[in-house]
């Protein structure tokens, strides 16, 4: 019924004939029969292989030329229907459009052949029809049945009654062998043996054979074969590209079981032979017996012919020429091997011969002498070498035999467990089962790849001869060459990698040799080698989850159980397999990681790779308890943790926690990756807070210890101490101390900056800076500080000069630093020096005295005019000035010196400096607490003005130290306190009426200002009167909206505060060519954390 719905489907689209196709393979079935009889009589080219699948015959035209003249050269039913119907139902070919359903998409090259001259017009898969109904909104099951058109009915006149389907005895492809097997030997009772599974099959009646081979893995095994001489005993064989035939073609509605869909083919009635029927019997005597032979050839026959290569122009000898210059012979140095060493030069000619491009390559072979023993002849051995190897010349075969004496000779040292201790983590892997006893040979490269055609252990062997020489970087030209070595590979990983561990690991092993090389990784890619690497690991992780639950279920049993003896048994052997297979599947993910790893290289690949969960999977494989594959891992998880994306996968995966076990691990190598991801992971702060929650911290403090981890645990310490709430652990941890020590010890003239950076951030504490200068620290700080002119070590000072309690420390050494201000060169030391001394607002420092001792005015007077220093510096300078300003005889100094108008100047010059500007008002705020300097500031300056003029300045720290300065001064000055009322008033007002206009108003006719919720308007002399709506005065002095304001230290805390390691532009100190200076305003009231953790991971990535 279903063909019936079929036929009426296609009536409703337009079509006005529908045929079966059965009746046309009929007659395809008796060409091919006797196109057989013909080239046994000939006694030509045996076997013959059929001829109907479009898939085959291509793979055969392009590149198994040698298998073309066994080919049948029939054609397809498809074809000889084509030809058929435009010739008999119209005189007129153009008037007829012929389309087909196929199972095969490759039907429509078929069709595409120039030499069929266009037979059939369109070929639709199944696949496609259905899509065809359900465009057309056709309800398949609805419709009513129409019977299918019978061609010979239409040709002959004659009304035929097998218009219906038949099933071909035989098989699901046409049951070509079938028939030509009964044809030949009488016999319809063929007896099919398998050979290498359900697509190969072959049988024996008599003198005769045949068989069929479906599928390219068996279609490459039969090609190889008959290359070598096999399989030519046989007389027919059918051939199909897919496995299972036409019905699995690629075009084919996938069913949701195959087995169900041939069940219901053969049930279809069986028609053994063609000419049975009476339509085909009369077609042949009416018709087709009576054609001419040119007229029957051009319908039923066909030929192939092979397609030759894209031709590139590299490869012709007029364009490419390669020269090989033959160099030293040598020992290998661990194995017994000889490394011959050679020169390639390839150079690339124009098309008048002249070179255009030229490269050298020093190239060297590795010849492996296995068999090489005490009782070898060595000369015949080096004559054998030097005739299989072009690169050695024969001249040198004294030196070949002297170097094999040699090897005879060398004892063979066993290899130390501890040798690779301390090398390269990532070398390249080596894994049991792909070393055998059998040497590899390139020219025998088609007999390997025939073994991945045979059984398990023949995959196996064949897989790693095929390795031996992939490992050779030399052979891998050669391989990728040869397409049929690289297709078949893949092919054999897709469809058996969960049969056989050994072969996976093999052939991935020959695909990772690839991956070593960049301009090779279009290769994996191109196999899709890397998406099968990470279905393998998926597999094998859950595997092995499945193992874990086992052993744990049958532990329990015993524990249960004790008294049951096979329980215990039971598990013992569970325990070995499970080690065994732990072992095995440890190479298999270590060599599918490192190709992934490899072919990471490229951005693309890697956001493919993470799209696919290979973050997941490399967090999942952390609890390995492989050292080597650990390494692997984590290496893999570094590189990726560079990217925001990753990294938050990884936190959401809890890794820190699966990484807390490996800390401990005592395998160095292994240690120093995981420190260099944990590095990677603390640029998160809510990480390096982890970090400390689950214990880590103690472990850092440990590593300090280690040398060879030391560099990297304090770049993780450093980003621990950047964030506030971490500090306290160091105390905790007695790290203090230890990190004291060392850089108090440090052998070079500066503390390494990863370590200073530390300290100085721990400074910005107030209890752990008291930890750094108990006892003695703070004299060795200095004295280390003075002596090598350590402008970082010297910060760590200065932030300790913060913190109020400590600043009583620094009296002794006043003296010193005003020494070193004017007696430096080194401008990073001098600002440090300056800084240490603005922090040191003490009652008990007589800065007049220390002014005049030292000299410090001329210094002062010259550093501040305009354009004479680093705005860093002169920023410190200003902060000194307001320091030394709290006291009265400095004051008046500074006014004598006409330091008052300069500072005016560079506030005028330095406007748009927040920094500079706040401070030089706190100047003004000091100077005016005393009479000699106020009267100067108020009547003789126009320090009033800008400050007037500064009131409304967008900075709020400038607003509040500018508001508190000219509070005071309208104390003095009543004039100057009217217009400050003024313009205080004048301000508020704009403020209120801006309010105002931009306020939503709910009711149009709303009385705003009679609103009970407010007062009475305000006049403006009213307004005057209340200075309380400005600032706020208690009994305790000035305030500013209620907050005392501390006159014994600048306005801004984050001036005088500590300040954590950083450059002017709130990059870390270790951040290359950068210079060390006070933090800006933007770095003091803005959060630039990740700009500068971004800036630092660029420098800090491992």
């Amino acid at each position: 019924m279903c063909f019936k719905k079929v036929a009426a489907s296609l009536k409703l689209l337009g079509v006005k004939y529908v045929f079966d196709e059965t009746f046309f393979r009929n007659i395809s079935l008796i060409e091919m029969g006797n196109e057989v009889i013909q080239r046994l009589n000939n006694s030509e080219f045996l076997p013959i292989l059929c001829s109907i699948c479009p898939g085959w015959i291509c793979y055969a035209e392009k590149s198994q030329h040698h298998i073309l003249p066994y080919i049948s050269k029939v054609k397809s039913p498809q074809q000889i229907g084509g030809s058929l119907i435009k010739r008999y139902l119209s005189n007129n070919q153009s008037n007829v459009f012929v389309f087909a359903i196929q199972p095969c998409f490759d039907k429509k090259l078929e069709a595409s052949r120039s030499e069929f001259q266009n037979d059939v017009d369109c070929v639709l898969g199944t696949s496609e029809f259905e899509a065809l109904l359900l465009a057309g909104k056709i309800d398949f099951l609805s419709i009513d049945c129409v019977y299918i058109d019978s061609f010979p009915s239409l040709i002959l006149g004659e009304d035929f009654e097998e218009n219906r389907l038949f099933y071909t005895h035989g098989g699901e492809s046409g049951g070509f062998v079938q028939r030509i097997a009964e044809k030949l030997t009488n016999n319809s009772d063929i007896v099919w043996k398998q050979k290498k599974g359900a697509n190969y099959q072959e049988a024996e009646v008599g003198n005769f054979k045949f068989g069929f081979a479906y599928g390219f893995r068996n279609i490459a095994s039969l090609v190889l074969g008959m290359k070598r001489g096999k399989s030519l005993d046989k007389h027919f064989i059918e051939v199909m590209a897919c496995p299972g035939g036409c019905l699995n073609g690629g075009g084919q509605i996938k069913p949701a079981d195959l087995n169900m869909v041939k069940e219901s083919w053969q049930r279809l009635p069986i028609i053994s032979n063609p000419l049975e029927l009476k339509s085909v019997q009369r077609l042949y005597s009416e018709l087709i017996d009576k054609l001419s032979d040119i007229e029957r050839e051009n319908i039923f026959l066909t030929s192939y012919k092979a397609v030759p290569p894209l031709e590139n122009p590299l490869n012709d000898a007029r364009f490419l020429k390669r020269k090989v210059k033959g160099g030293s012979v040598d020992v290998h140095p661990t194995e017994k091997a000889l490394v011959v060493n050679y020169e390639l030069e390839a150079t690339i000619l124009g098309e008048t011969g002249d070179p255009m491009i030229g490269e050298r390559k020093q190239c060297s072979k590795i010849i492996k002498v296995k068999s090489l023993t005490e009782s070898t002849n060595v000369n015949a051995l080096s004559k054998e070498i030097i005739s299989r190897c072009k690169l050695i010349h024969p001249s040198k075969q004294p030196e070949v035999e002297q170097l094999l004496y040699y090897l005879q000779k060398r004892k063979q040292n066993l290899p130390n467990k501890d040798d690779n201790a301390s090398g390269d983590h990532l070398n390249e892997p080596t894994f049991e089962g792909t070393e055998i006893d059998e040497v590899a040979n390139l020219n025998e490269l088609d007999e390997y790849v025939d073994l991945l055609y045979e059984e398990k252990q023949d995959k196996v062997r064949g897989t790693a001869l095929i390795l031996q020489l992939a490992r050779n970087p030399d052979n891998l030209e050669e391989l990728l060459q040869n397409e049929t070595v690289l297709s078949a590979l893949s092919r054999v990983l897709r469809e058996d990698w969960k049969k056989s561990t050994e072969l996976a690991i093999n052939i991935i092993y020959i695909f990772f040799c690839f991956s070593a090389f960049t301009n090779f990784h279009g290769v994996v890619q191109h196999f899709k080698v890397g998406a099968l690497c990470m279905e393998v690991i998926e597999h094998e992780l859950k595997k092995h989850s499945q193992w874990i639950e086992e052993l744990s279920r049958k532990k329990k049993l015993t524990v249960e159980k004790p008294k049951k003896e096979s329980l215990r048994r039971d598990y013992d052997i569970s325990s070995q397999n499970y080690t065994l297979f732990k072992r095995k599947q440890d190479q298999l993910l270590r060599v599918s990681y490192y190709l992934l790893l490899n072919i990471s290289e490229q951005q693309a690949t890697e956001v493919k790779m993470r799209n696919k969960g290979v973050v997941r999977l490399l967090v999942n494989s952390l609890s390995r308890d492989n050292s080597e594959l650990l390494i692997l891992v984590v290496s893999f998880l570094k590189k990726l943790s560079v990217y925001v994306e990753n990294k938050n996968e990884m936190a959401e995966l809890n890794i820190i926690e699966k990484l807390c076990k490996l800390i401990s691990n005592k395998h160095d190598d292994l240690l120093n990756v995981v420190l260099r991801l944990f590095l990677n992971l603390s640029f998160d702060r809510n990480l390096c807070r982890k970090f400390i929650t689950v214990g880590l911290f103690p472990r850092f403090v440990d590593l300090l210890l280690v040398e060879q981890h030391r560099l990297v645990t304090l770049c993780i310490l450093y980003h621990i101490s950047v964030d506030e709430r971490n500090i306290p652990i160091f105390a905790q941890a007695e790290c203090v101390p230890l990190l004291l020590k060392m850089a108090m010890e440090c052998q070079q003239e500066k503390v390494d900056i990863e370590l200073v950076a530390i300290i100085i951030n721990l400074a910005t504490n107030e209890q752990l800076a008291k930890k750094l200068i108990d006892g003695k620290g703070l004299k060795l700080l200095l004295r280390r500080t003075f002596k090598f002119k350590d402008a970082l070590l010297l910060k760590v000072v200065r932030n300790i000069s913060h913190h109020s309690p400590l600043k009583a420390k620094f009296l002794d050494y006043v003296a010193d630093l005003a020494t070193k201000i004017k007696n430096n060169q080194n401008e990073d030391f001098m600002l440090e020096c300056i800084g240490i001394l603005g922090n040191l607002t003490l009652e008990d420092l007589d800065y007049a005295m220390i002014m005049q001792e030292f000299k410090l005015m001329p210094f002062i007077i010259a550093k501040i005019e305009p354009g004479r220093v680093e705005d860093d510096i002169l920023l410190e300078i200003v902060i000194l000035i307001g320091t030394m300003a709290r006291d009265e005889e400095c004051a008046q100094i500074m006014a004598r010196e006409n330091v008052i108008q300069t500072l005016i100047e560079l506030l005028n010059v330095k406007q748009e400096d927040d920094d500079i500007v706040c401070q030089t008002i706190y100047v003004f705020y000091q100077l005016i607490f005393h009479k000699s300097t106020r009267e100067i500031i108020v009547k003789e300056t126009q320090a009033p003005a800008y400050l007037i003029d500064l009131m409304h300045d967008k900075n709020p720290e400038i607003r509040k130290v500018c508001d508190l300065t000219l509070d005071i001064m309208s104390e003095f000055d009543e004039e100057l306190c009217r217009k400050i009322k003024m313009e205080k008033f004048r301000w508020h007002n704009s403020q209120w009426l801006e309010m105002v206009e931009t306020h939503q108003m709910e009711d149009s006719d709303m009385a705003f200002y009679n609103d009970d919720n407010y007062g009475p308007f305000v006049q403006d002399a009213e307004l005057l009167q209340q200075p309380e709506l400005y600032y706020d005065v208690d009994e305790s002095g000035f305030a500013y909206n209620g907050v005392p304001f501390d006159r014994s230290s600048p306005p801004i805390d984050g001036y005088n505060a500590p300040m954590p390691a950083t450059d002017e532009y709130g990059r870390p100190l270790m951040y290359p060519g950068n210079h060390p200076s006070n933090a800006s305003f933007e770095d003091t009231f803005s959060d630039d954390n990740d700009s500068v953790e971004g800036q630092y991971n660029d420098y800090y990535h491992y």
